[in-house]
């Protein structure tokens, strides 16, 4: 197994009303470590996402990183 690459997601469920804030803070804080590791070579690829909707009303996650 090693050396194959693999996918990792991160849910992250942020308090009501706070995604912005905690957008605004992952990408000042957090971006650039994820920044680093792709140029490193030790990430091949990094995204960020946020529902659009949750559907019929269920709230799992608030933000993923894959």
């Amino acid at each position: 197994m090693a050396g194959k690459p693999v996918t990792v997601a991160y849910y992250y469920r942020v308090r009501w009303g706070h995604v912005d804030e905690f957008v605004e803070l992952f990408e000042r804080n957090h971006w650039p470590i994820l920044r680093e590791q792709l140029a490193g070579g030790r990430f091949l690829d990094v995204s960020a996402s946020k529902p659009r909707f949750h559907g019929d009303g269920r709230a799992d996650w608030d933000f993923m990183v894959t």
